[in-house]
């Protein structure tokens, strides 16, 4: 009988499964992925100083990266890179202006804004007598979906974190790491996962990829999003060397 894996995170009978699963994994890992992929990751986050501003400045570009991002999803990515090339790239300033302006109730908050209903071809909402003037219709995104997608994402990020994405990053993770080893990274995945979870038309799994993305630039944490039985090293929990005054980055937002 082949002895017991003394690392069972992964539920594994013996040592030599363990051994096969991990060499199958990375046999197709290199054969099929890219072994440059993190390190363009990490190009494209200087390239677009994802996390050298603070506050709303830095909220701003992490915003327009999640929406690019969230952009791919339900098409393949030759279509809809090539959509934004030529229509637009969601844009947090006309985004933001779009709530300012807006005299729709539902654009209030970031929990008036579920139900919003808006319908690109149909040209419809949950509020069609003011679609007139309503700010979804202005921007010419690949479907209505996407336009409530960006305007849900700011309004979170207004709302929920304070004007700082990142550092609300930062707080849940760390909030969410105290307490027992068991469990840690699947508390700490919930942490983030869940409350984003709410915006509208982004699915968990749409979610988990954009955000091991996002977070494998300053972090290298991939692995909060994989098996939350991760038999590996306690993670770290900052993001942000330099927290701004969340005060400030919520006034930034609103101005």
């Amino acid at each position: 009988m082949s002895p017991r894996c003394c690392d069972g995170a992964f539920g594994f009978d013996s040592v030599e499964d363990r051994a096969y699963a991990i060499n199958t994994v990375e046999t197709v890992a290199w054969l099929a992925g890219r072994p440059d992929y993190f390190d363009e990751l990490g190009e494209a986050g200087k390239d677009d100083d994802l996390f050298g501003s603070k506050g709303c400045a830095r909220s701003s570009k992490v915003f327009e990266w999640l929406m690019a991002t969230l952009s791919y999803q339900g098409i393949s990515d030759a279509v809809a890179r090539s959509y934004m090339a030529a229509h637009e790239r969601p844009r947090w300033k006309k985004v933001a202006r779009g709530v300012k302006s807006s005299a729709c109730p539902l654009l209030k908050s970031y929990w008036h804004f579920h139900g919003c209903g808006y319908r690109k071809t149909a040209k419809t909402c949950a509020k069609p007598n003011l679609m007139a003037t309503c700010s979804l219709p202005v921007h010419d995104f690949r479907n209505g979906n996407l336009n409530q997608l960006a305007y849900s994402l700011l309004l979170f990020i207004r709302d929920v974190a304070g004007g700082d994405l990142v550092n609300w990053i930062d707080q849940r993770l760390a909030e969410a790491q105290l307490g027992p080893a068991e469990g840690r990274l699947g508390r700490m995945r919930q942490a983030i996962i869940e409350p984003l979870a709410g915006l509208h038309g982004a699915s968990y799994k749409v979610l988990n990829m954009a955000l091991s993305d996002l977070l494998s630039i300053p972090w290298f944490i991939i692995f909060l999003f994989e098996p939350a039985s991760w038999p590996g090293p306690e993670p770290a929990t900052h993001m942000d060397p330099n927290a701004t005054d969340p005060q400030a980055a919520l006034q930034c937002c609103r101005s």
